[in-house]
């Protein structure tokens, strides 16, 4: 490992280069997906690290995750789960005319639901 080894090649990546298309990382802690992030004023109202996805239109997230597996790619299953649970959003298959619902059960095990569309640049906005 030295000067030549291309994994430690940085660099900083210019504004047009960054773009969040996920305004909610998720991560798997224990049987649960969980919110780790919220990266959208509006939608950090509503949605709170710790929250735990139910359902994806109506859809069970487990279900939802053993059905995307097949559409990543990583070198165990660990990590293609990874990659789904973090690209939850975009995984759907989500159209600019779709809407998104997302439900979740929060700290106090009060359950809500979120609507989500993504708009013409592919970011998620709150209906």
């Amino acid at each position: 490992m030295g000067a030549f080894d291309t994994h430690f090649k940085l660099y900083l990546p210019s504004e047009d280069d960054i773009e969040i298309d996920n305004a909610i990382k998720f991560y798997k802690i224990g049987q649960h997906v969980e919110v780790v992030a919220v990266f959208d004023t509006t939608m950090s109202r509503q949605v709170h690290c710790g929250d735990k996805l139910l359902k994806i239109n109506n859809y069970p997230v487990r279900d939802y995750i053993r059905k995307n597996m097949q559409k990543v790619v990583g070198s165990s299953a660990g990590t293609r789960e990874g990659k789904v649970i973090q690209r939850m959003l975009s995984l759907t298959g989500a159209s600019r005319d779709s809407v998104l619902t997302l439900s979740f059960v929060n700290v106090r095990g009060d359950t809500f639901s979120l609507k989500l569309k993504l708009n013409p640049k592919k970011r998620v906005v709150i209906l």
